[in-house]
């Protein structure tokens, strides 16, 4: 019987769930059905390194005792973990069609991030969603959004067909460029007219490089963010061209700054409509908003900066909490959304600005419309922002982002109540010939001393307890560190019921047991150090010592994952974290008496 296709090795660089797909189309091209046979197959074509792996991960037992299910299972689990949901559906929210990627690769991006999301039944309704949200084309996103009752199999039509029309467009036009390049040889630009002195070119503008009169330039006033004189903007700045490059702080704008998803500018329709466009975006870097605080009118205002606005809008929420701070009058302006919508406009008010230094009495329009409050490009050529200031607060916002999704997504751990592990009580191993002693209750705060009652006559949970030591092995490669600390931590595990005699007391009231695991108990320590373990395991990059947990990665997508898991393993078992004692990303953390960062471990305080 002839055979179909090859086998190769494991590549490192391969998705592991592809090869093992690839395996079983093999066996069922060639009707392999034997498992046995289909085991020692692939044992035999996997590749020395993965082989290896197999036994180490199955050590004492050997691969030939396994059937291939199991093999392949072990392997995955061990290469990849199930990432975190959370952090998996943030990537989908946050993905966006590129400039250069067709509608139909988009799709098939954002359908591979679907992967872990488990969106179950509503997974076409998120795609229509992301589809209409992320398509990068307004043209297009209008469309899908004047479609009632759109679905996805409906937007994706539109999508394509709308996207094959504009090439289509495109290559008729180019093939027509030659003919319309020979009929302008001869043909006279408007641009040139005759004055009375002869000059035959208007020209372009100083001031901004426009087509029009400097006289006429709306920026003869504007300050030039180079050389920060009056009368053209740094794109005309002859000084720019003198002395190099522009300001520092001008240069790092425009090669961080991009326009957010607020645009305002001036509708071709009617001079005095602008036209408002309200896209909302997901928080990933690259289009988080870019906030600084003005003093307007005495009050301090959070205002969003948006070079795509050609004025500045306060919110009715914002206008309303200053109410009594601004004079506002009627205004003809007139704001719309991308979808035609008109946002009404309370009115509009000459305010007094004042940014570090720099003020300026400037115009503000107020909207009856919830929404950041934004800082368009009237204001910003009026004020010299400090922007490495706008740029780390930014910067320091987004590496906390997704923590707080995080952290917010487990809030129950962090409740302030004393926690209970489910499905687990404690039971303590007692000499059944011991006897019980009495000692009379002390008058100091209630507690047993243990060493001479249970804890001479009970069998030692000798579980081991991590060394100092175990540190290197785990925390090799670490970047940033999370330190959590538990809420009364022995006492979130119940004793069984059998157990509660053994840990009696006397007091000043009477005899009382206790419920739950008590300190000074020999065996507390293995106990609680075994109920942990057995809480994460399997989670990599992660170190229990009784109630001392420190959690790193190589990356800090990889931190992230392997904390959520960990506070979703709790909070799914009942355990409570004390929050303000928690120490969360650090870069630096002293554990168990090391001082322990990227760069080395060492002992201190």
């Amino acid at each position: 019987m002839p055979t179909y296709g090859k086998l190769d090795s494991f590549d490192e660089s391969e998705d592991w769930t592809q090869y093992v797909e690839r395996y079983e189309h093999y066996f069922n091209a060639n009707e392999i059905d034997e498992e046995d046979q289909k085991r020692d197959i692939f044992l035999s074509v996997c590749g020395k390194n993965t082989y290896k792996l197999i036994r180490d991960l199955l050590a004492p037992a050997k691969p030939g005792t396994k059937s291939l299910a199991d093999l392949t299972k072990l392997v995955k689990d061990h290469r990849d973990p199930v990432p975190s949901e959370i952090i998996q559906r943030f990537k989908f929210n946050s993905r966006t069609r590129h400039s250069d990627e067709s509608v139909r690769t988009f799709i098939a991006a954002l359908r591979s991030l679907t992967e872990h999301c488990n969106y179950g039944d509503t997974l076409n309704a998120m795609l229509r969603d992301r589809l209409v949200v992320g398509i990068k084309s307004d043209r297009i996103q209008r469309r899908l959004l004047a479609e009632p009752n759109l679905t996805f199999e409906k937007a994706l039509e539109i999508a394509t067909a709308m996207e094959t029309a504009e090439k289509n467009a495109q290559d008729i036009q180019a093939s027509g460029t030659n003919g319309t390049f020979q009929k302008q040889i001869n043909k006279v630009s408007k641009s040139y007219t005759r004055n009375n002195s002869g000059n035959s070119k208007q020209g372009d503008c100083y001031r901004c490089g426009g087509n029009h009169l400097a006289a006429e330039c709306r920026f003869k006033d504007a300050k030039c963010h180079s050389c920060k004189k009056k009368g053209h903007i740094a794109k005309k700045c002859r000084n720019k061209s003198a002395n190099g490059n522009l300001s520092e702080n001008h240069r790092e704008f425009k090669s961080r700054f991009k326009p957010r998803a607020h645009f305002m500018e001036q509708d071709e329709s009617s001079e005095s409509e602008n036209e408002v466009y309200s896209v909302f975006h997901f928080g990933n870097k690259s289009n988080e908003a870019y906030k600084v605080q003005i003093n307007v009118n005495e009050c301090e205002i959070a205002m969003e900066i948006d070079t795509g606005a050609s004025v500045s809008i306060m919110s009715e929420d914002t206008y309303k909490e200053y109410k009594s701070k601004f004079r506002i009058e009627p205004t003809s302006a007139k704001l719309r959304t991308y979808m035609g919508e008109q946002i009404p406009v309370i009115g509009r008010a000459i305010v007094n600005v004042n940014y570090k230094k720099e003020s300026a009495k400037l115009p503000l329009l107020i909207v009856k419309r919830k929404g950041p409050n934004l800082l368009g490009r009237d204001w910003l050529n009026k004020l010299q922002l400090d922007w490495k200031d706008i740029f780390s607060v930014v910067g320091s916002d987004n590496q906390s982002s997704d923590l707080n999704v995080i952290l917010e997504a487990n809030k129950e751990v962090f409740k302030d109540e004393l926690g209970t592990v489910k499905g687990m009580k404690a039971k303590i191993y007692v000499d059944e010939s011991a006897v019980p002693k009495y000692f009379k209750a002390r008058p100091l705060p209630i507690c047993g001393d243990y060493k001479v009652t249970v804890n001479a006559v009970s069998k030692l949970d000798n579980y081991p307890i991590p060394k100092t030591e175990d540190l290197y092995a785990t925390l090799g490669g670490g970047q940033e560190y999370t330190k959590l600390d538990l809420n009364q931590a022995y006492q979130q595990i119940e004793l069984d019921e059998d157990s509660k005699r053994y840990v009696t007391i006397n007091t000043h009231k009477g005899l009382f047991r206790y419920n739950r695991l008590p300190y000074g108990v020999a065996s507390s320590p293995g106990i609680f150090q075994r109920t942990l373990e057995n809480v994460v395991q399997g989670i990599a990059n992660v170190l229990v010592r009784v109630d001392d947990i420190l959690i790193t990665g190589k990356t800090r997508e990889e931190h992230l994952n392997t904390l959520s898991e960990v506070l979703s393993r709790f909070k799914r078992i009942g355990i409570r974290l004390k929050k303000q004692k928690c120490v969360f990303m650090a870069e630096e953390v002293v554990y168990l008496g090391f001082k322990i960062n990227k760069r080395n471990l060492s002992s201190g305080e």
